[in-house]
């Protein structure tokens, strides 16, 4: 509940929301995720947005071996998050020991960062790839 209370209404508090619920999915809880997220949701709308509900879809599925389609990250609404998600599934995958697919990814997430058409400021993006250095290597 206390976590509920200082997440901001905004698309930061929303992937606050998409972190915790993704602490859940990665301890192997996926319906206290799905649960958390809903009372996200009634706080934030953001929390409940589909933005968050496919990330989580992405990580429970990763959670099975699965590695997305790079059309996957297209759905996301703005860059930001798409990073976001990458780095989240990197992560993830190097804690489960899927070394191969963790580089894989931030292989993928580099490419998209480099990219003419992405739109981040460089504050985040740098924030998103040092947090990836710090958690995978």
């Amino acid at each position: 509940t206390e976590l509920l209370e200082g997440m901001t209404k905004d698309q930061a508090g929303g992937l606050a929301a998409a972190q915790v619920a993704i602490s859940y999915v990665v301890a192997g809880h996926i319906e206290d995720a799905n649960a958390f997220l809903r009372k996200a949701a009634a706080k934030n709308p953001q929390a409940g947005s589909e933005d968050v509900r496919r990330l989580l879809s992405m990580m429970v599925a990763a959670s099975k071996g699965v590695y997305p389609p790079p059309q996957e990250f297209f759905a996301f609404s703005i860059d930001a998050v798409r990073l976001q998600a990458y780095m989240e599934l990197a992560i993830f995958y190097d804690r489960i020991g899927q070394s191969d697919y963790s580089r894989r990814m931030a292989a993928d997430m580099a490419r998209f960062a480099e990219k003419r058409s992405f739109r981040d400021d460089s504050g985040s993006s740098n924030t998103v790839f040092g947090k990836l250095l710090i958690e995978t290597f």
